[in-house]
């Protein structure tokens, strides 16, 4: 009978995460006065919740969308889900595409995490407080409220109790895993706390091609419209740098967390809206691969050197293909998650399951004040970049 009994509650048990993979994860508003899209209507996230060894696990991705750098792009998003969550539907099924998403245990490590989609709908990555007036209606930009409320929310949920958390999110989303990743450590300093942003870096670079929105002057704009500056990293802010505070390249050198980061560097976003050109100039793209992956570089570089002794590694992945972010809604999906490999012949799945092993080895041993082998000590100060396969007769990797 007991057999009999448990059976039944397994079964019951599947056949319930089979109806939620098919409704797709909920949506849950987060009421707080604070915490408002640029419309005025409240923040939203979408949770599907772990099971089995992944119940104190949590997967948190930020939506990415870019940004609105003046007071009429922003009033746009005001009248649709890129600043209003008026119309976000119901349920939302994100788990659909073979990547870090994925409901299939071999091929993520994610698998049966509690996973939630922080809608994006303030327009600054998460780190503005401001409000201004337009054509009689008031635009908040709350980016760092909503940032704020939604942590007190993770905690009420089970965030409390998490052993682990991997922050990540797409582009623009991305940039704001990158940016917030340590905030989510100081909120919840008893887990193991890793960022995961894809394809958050952008070159700063106001390229003489971009006559309307030059990214470096762009970013500035969206710093000083929603004032952003409290909403930055802190350490990043206290060393003035400013409206540079908004760009990883300059943030990443003073994180604590350690990040994985995944990224083309033939970014279709940087190609159209960086250097601004077409698909059809080689010469100008491959010079955009060659710059963006030097400076990647230099920049885990000098972030390696800064770290102090006993801090984690950061990791990465570059790749050569011609895309940007690896999850997507348009249907065009390739699933590079598992498809892109590194020189070693590893995926970037397996990669980043390379990594985080690392990184549990050191931060649980530190945690409990045991000794930690010496090929540890000397991955403290190091960054673990892989890069894909490539070649002078296809620059742009196996695609």
């Amino acid at each position: 009978m007991e057999i009999s009994l448990h059976v039944a509650i397994l079964l019951g048990s599947f056949v319930l995460q089979i109806v939620a993979q098919n409704i797709g994860s909920r949506l849950y508003f987060i009421s707080n006065i604070n915490s408002l899209c640029i419309d005025g209507s409240p923040a939203a996230y979408y949770l599907n919740k772990g099971y089995g060894s992944g119940l104190k696990s949590w997967l948190i991705y930020f939506e990415g969308g870019g940004w609105c750098y003046n007071i009429n792009q922003c009033a746009d998003r005001a009248i649709n889900g890129a600043g209003s969550s008026k119309n976000y539907s119901k349920y939302f099924d994100f788990s659909t595409q073979e990547n870090y998403f994925s409901l299939n245990s071999n091929n993520n490590v994610f698998y049966n995490w509690n996973t939630i989609y922080l809608k994006y709908c303030d327009g600054g990555s998460f780190t503005g407080n401001s409000e201004s007036i337009f054509e009689g209606k008031t635009l908040h930009f709350k980016g760092s409220q909503i940032l704020r409320a939604f942590l007190e929310v993770l905690s009420n949920i089970g965030g409390n109790e998490a052993v682990e958390m991997v922050i990540s999110g797409g582009s623009a989303g991305g940039l704001s895993a990158l940016l917030h990743v340590d905030k989510f450590k100081s909120a919840f300093p008893h887990s193991l706390v890793v960022g995961l942003p894809d394809s958050g870096f952008f070159l700063p670079v106001n390229d003489k091609a971009c006559k309307y929105n030059p990214y470096e002057s762009s970013m500035k704009s969206v710093y000083i419209l929603m004032n952003s500056s409290q909403g930055v990293h802190p350490d990043c802010f206290r060393a003035n740098l400013g409206f540079k505070c908004m760009i990883a390249f300059y943030t990443l050198s003073f994180l604590k967390s350690p990040i994985f980061a995944i990224q083309s560097k033939y970014d279709t976003y940087e190609i159209s809206n960086i250097i601004c050109t077409n698909y059809s100039d080689k010469p100008k793209i491959l010079q955009l691969g060659e710059r963006f992956k030097t400076e990647f570089m230099e920049s885990f570089i000098i972030a390696a050197k800064s770290r102090p002794e006993g801090r984690v590694p950061h990791g990465g992945f570059l790749d050569s293909c011609l895309h940007h972010i690896y999850y997507n809604q348009s249907g065009n999906i390739i699933n590079y998650w598992n498809i892109l490999k590194a020189s070693n012949g590893l995926s970037q799945n397996n990669l980043f399951r390379s990594w985080y092993h690392t990184i549990k080895k050191i931060y649980y041993a530190e945690n409990q004040t045991e000794n930690i082998e010496n090929s540890f000590h000397h991955a403290h100060r190091a960054a673990q970049i892989y890069f894909q396969n490539e070649s002078l007769l296809n620059p742009f990797g196996n695609c």
